[in-house]
C-alpha cells in the first residue's frame, strides 16, 4: 500500500502517517521525560527500497526533523538505524542533524566505507563497518580480520566511529566467529600503538 500510495494517494498516506507520528511523538515524550541519553529511531522501512527520495522528503523528513529537534531540545542524541538503500538521503541526514547513523554495511549495501566516511564522518558518528549475517556465518577468521581492519582503517580517523556488526549478532551465529571479530579489533588497536 505504501509503494502505490506514494503515487496514487499521497494525501491519504500523509494522513495515515500523521496518526502514526502523533502516537510516536507521545512515546518519545515519555522516553525523554525519563532522561534518556539517546533516542533511537528504527528506520527499517524508510529506505529507497520503500520510498522515493521525493516522497521521503515530503512525507517522512518533516516528521523526522520534529523528532530530532525534540530529542536535541531535551539533551538527547539521535541515533538513526537504516541498513541499506539510504545513500540518496546523505544530504538529508546532515541537514536533519542526525547524531549517529547506524547500519553502515559494506556487504549488504555494497558501500565504499572510505566514501561514506568522507561524506558523513565530520557530521555524525558512524556505526557499523562490518556485516553480521554473511561475515559471522560464512567467512573464515582471516576474512573476518581483513574486514575489521578495512573498516577501522577506513572509518576510525577523525570523528566518531563505532565498529559494529550490522545489524546484530544473532543466536545462531558461531560464537567463535564473534570472538575472531573482537580479537581482530584488539589486534588492530595494538598495532596502532606501535
Amino acid at each position: 500500500r505504501v509503494l502505490y500510495g506514494q503515487t496514487d494517494e499521497p494525501d491519504f498516506l500523509d494522513a495515515v502517517l500523521e496518526v502514526v507520528f502523533e502516537w510516536e511523538m507521545r512515546r518519545v515524550d515519555l522516553l525523554l521525560q525519563e532522561g534518556i541519553d539517546v533516542l533511537v529511531h528504527m528506520a527499517w522501512y524508510e529506505s529507497t527500497d520503500f520510498w522515493t527520495p521525493r516522497m521521503y522528503r515530503r512525507l517522512l523528513k518533516p516528521r523526522l526533523r520534529q523528532e530530532i529537534e525534540k530529542a536535541h531540545a531535551h539533551g538527547a542524541a539521535f541515533r538513526y538505524i537504516i541498513t541499506r538503500a539510504w545513500q540518496p538521503y546523505k544530504s538529508d541526514f546532515i541537514e536533519l542533524g542526525i547524531d549517529c547513523l547506524t547500519g553502515v554495511d559494506p556487504v549488504q549495501d555494497h558501500l565504499d566505507l572510505t566514501a561514506v566516511k568522507q561524506a558523513l564522518g565530520k557530521y555524525m558518528c558512524l556505526m557499523g563497518g562490518v556485516n553480521s549475517a554473511v561475515m559471522l556465518s560464512q567467512w573464515e577468521p582471516v576474512q573476518i580480520q581483513e574486514a575489521v581492519y578495512r573498516a577501522l582503517d577506513s572509518m576510525s580517523s577523525g570523528s566518531g566511529f563505532i565498529l559494529f556488526p550490522v545489524d546484530a549478532v544473532f543466536n545462531l551465529q558461531p560464537w567463535d566467529k564473534v570472538e575472531h571479530l573482537i580479537q581482530a579489533w584488539k589486534s588492530w588497536h595494538e598495532q596502532q600503538r606501535i
